[in-house]
C-alpha cells in the first residue's frame, strides 16, 4: 500500500538505483578478478621461469655427468687401446656430444614454444576481461546519466525523485 502511493516514477528510480549498484557490485568483482588473473598470471610466469632455470641446471648436470662418465670410461679403456681404437673412441666422443647439443637445443626451443602459447592464451583472456570491465563501466555510466536525468525531472505528482 505505501509503495503504491509512493508514485511509479519514484519506484522506477528506485528500482534503477538497486540496477545501478548491482552492476556496480558486478563490475568491483570483475575488476578483483582481473586483478587476480594478472597476479596468478604473473606468478606463472614466475614459477615458469624457475621451472626453466631448473631444468637447464638439471640438464648441464646430466650433460656434464654424462661426459665425466665417458671421459672415465675412455680413460679406462685408452690403456689398454691401440692407436685405431683411440680415434674411433674419440669420433663416438664427438658424435654423442652432438647429439647432447642437439637434445638440448630441441628442449629450449619447445619450451619457448610452451612459454609462447601460454602468454598469448593469457594475453586473449586478459584482454576480453578488460573489454567487459570496460562494457560494464559504460553501462554504469549509461544508467547513472539516465538516473540523473530522471532526479531533474519532477514526477507527475509535482514531486521531486530524491534518494
Amino acid at each position: 500500500m505505501m509503495l503504491m502511493s509512493l508514485g511509479p516514477k519514484l519506484l522506477e528510480g528506485r528500482v534503477k538505483n538497486i540496477e545501478l549498484m548491482n552492476t556496480a557490485s558486478k563490475l568491483h568483482s570483475l575488476k578483483l578478478k582481473l586483478e587476480e588473473i594478472a597476479l596468478e598470471r604473473k606468478k606463472s610466469y614466475d614459477a615458469d621461469e624457475s621451472r626453466v632455470r631448473q631444468l637447464e641446471e638439471r640438464i648441464k648436470n646430466i650433460e656434464l655427468m654424462d661426459l665425466g662418465f665417458k671421459l672415465d670410461c675412455v680413460n679406462t679403456k685408452l690403456d689398454n687401446a691401440d692407436e685405431s681404437r683411440v680415434q674411433q673412441f674419440e669420433e663416438r666422443f664427438k658424435d654423442m656430444s652432438m647429439n647432447v647439443g642437439f637434445t638440448l637445443n630441441c628442449l629450449n626451443t619447445k619450451i619457448e614454444e610452451v612459454s609462447l602459447e601460454r602468454k598469448e592464451s593469457d594475453d586473449a583472456r586478459f584482454q576480453q576481461l578488460e573489454e567487459s570491465v570496460d562494457n560494464i563501466e559504460l553501462m554504469v555510466s549509461s544508467l547513472e546519466d539516465e538516473l540523473d536525468k530522471k532526479k531533474d525531472k519532477p514526477s507527475d505528482d509535482e514531486f521531486w525523485l530524491v534518494d
